[in-house]
């Protein structure tokens, strides 16, 4: 018999299609807390890890960075097609003893170099349900 939420692993999706222009959109609305073990974008052209051409994706609650994914080759990387790549996560949020999500509404904050975008792209929240 299981003891905790670990052995009913969770994924949480949000479709966030093709970005071109910056901005901030709403993601998902988490209805109770959650203990993350990762985020990750599956992009369907994926996207070259380029110092001019970038994409940079911040997952936040609020004004709390949550993890970020940041395409420039000195960061993150290249995002390799329909392969996960998965962001860096908050210090505060990673880990076995790290703070559960609170409920609530999460945002995802968009930010391009050049001609970086995402296409057909979707977002993954993993972990299970606190």
């Amino acid at each position: 018999m299981a003891k905790g939420n670990h052995n009913s692993p969770a994924v949480v999706t949000a479709y966030l299609g093709t970005i071109s222009d910056a901005g901030v959109f709403p993601v998902f609305n988490l209805p109770k807390r959650f203990v993350m073990e990762s985020v990750k974008l599956l992009d369907q052209a994926g996207i070259a890890a380029d110092n001019t051409n970038y994409v940079t994706l911040t997952l936040k609650t609020g004004a709390t960075s949550i993890a970020v994914l940041d395409t420039r080759a000195a960061n993150n990387g290249a995002v390799t097609a329909v392969v996960a790549k998965a962001f860096t996560l908050d210090a505060a949020y990673n880990g076995e003893e790290a703070e559960p999500l609170p409920a609530g509404d999460y945002t995802l904050t968009y930010a391009e170099g050049g001609t970086g975008t995402t296409t057909a792209a979707v977002l993954q929240l993993c972990g299970y349900w606190k």
